[in-house]
């Protein structure tokens, strides 16, 4: 079977063909297309861009992985979370397509699809997942057929907070990146503030200090010790919860696992109480159609098709375990 499968949250349009093979899930290809914009995401230009670009990236989905629009069994689409505008056109061109070809349609939650694609790549067998994204930080296990959240942020994900901060330094680019970028630029830490309250963080202190301190200090020093202290947050949470619950894998997913930095501390908390760190590739750790599909081919699979209109606000914690 294969599945056409539409990602349209926030800032990327992507498609991907994702089908089975001998009962194993296999991914074809992973078409993107980025939205950039240096003042954030307006959400009426997201869904302009995802609607110019939308049938690119379907014949694209297509024509790369040599397969005709009538060989696909169903299509799925990211119903929830994300910013309304963006999820509106990806459900208005995944439903058209599967009233047009009359194949079902299938709601993934995109949080959900993340955690999915870090399963697919780290074969887990009792993991201690790390969601770290624009808008999510969470600290998610598996607890019988549903997902628990045991810790998260209290105001703003990682991924937001360091986007912000690359926007408030005008870095280059002015996002995270940017911040990334000038961390590798400094060794200098400037003490800055430092908010965990049991296993949840909170990272909207920090900014606002890193606003205030912008005109005293150099920008690099200040973009290293802002990712230094999240980074030391999401740790210090990570590992509290690890060692209560003795789990045998941190497995990172969302966009910021891409970061080779938190990468590297996740990682050193880990060997510390003898598990093992994994994360999916760069590639698939930020927003992707593939991560869609393989949520989809599971929920096909066990006639479960999800939400059929988006929804704004969904956590990972509200539908049971594929």
């Amino acid at each position: 079977m294969k599945i056409l499968a539409i990602e349209s949250t926030a800032h990327t349009l992507g498609a991907s063909i994702v089908y089975t093979k001998n009962n194993k899930i296999k991914i074809s290809n992973n078409v993107v297309f980025r939205y950039e914009n240096k003042g954030g995401y307006v959400p009426r230009e997201l869904a302009e861009h995802h609607a110019k670009f939308f049938k690119e990236a379907v014949e694209m989905a297509l024509r790369s992985s040599k397969t005709k629009i009538k060989e696909i069994d169903a299509v799925a689409y990211s119903s929830s979370p994300g910013i309304g505008h963006a999820l509106h056109v990806g459900w208005v061109g995944a439903k058209a397509i599967s009233l047009k070809y009359d194949i079902p349609l299938i709601g993934v939650n995109h949080a959900k699809a993340h955690i999915e694609i870090g399963k697919y790549f780290c074969r887990p067998t009792d993991a201690l997942y790390v969601f770290i994204s624009g808008g999510n930080t969470q600290l998610v296990v598996e607890e019988g057929k549903r997902y628990k959240i045991l810790g998260e942020t209290l105001d703003i994900g990682i991924g937001n907070f360091l986007d912000r901060v690359g926007r408030t330094l005008k870095l280059t680019p002015p996002n995270a990146v940017g911040v990334i970028n000038a961390y590798k630029k400094s060794q200098k830490f400037i003490e800055l503030p430092y908010r965990v309250k049991g296993a949840n963080v909170a990272f909207a202190g920090l900014l606002t200090a890193v606003e205030k301190l912008s005109h005293k200090y150099k920008k690099e020093d200040l973009a290293y010790s802002a990712q230094e202290t999240a980074a030391s947050e999401l740790c210090e949470v990570t590992e509290k919860v690890l060692a209560h619950l003795k789990k045998k894998e941190i497995i990172a997913v969302g966009g910021n696992a891409q970061n080779k930095r938190i990468r590297e501390m996740l990682s050193a908390v880990a060997k510390d109480h003898k598990a093992e760190f994994c994360a999916p590739p760069a590639q698939y750790c930020g927003d992707n159609a593939a991560m869609i599909g393989i949520l989809g081919i599971k929920q096909f699979l066990s006639k479960n098709y999800g939400l059929q209109e988006p929804k704004q606000k969904a956590r990972v914690d509200e539908s049971e375990v594929e």
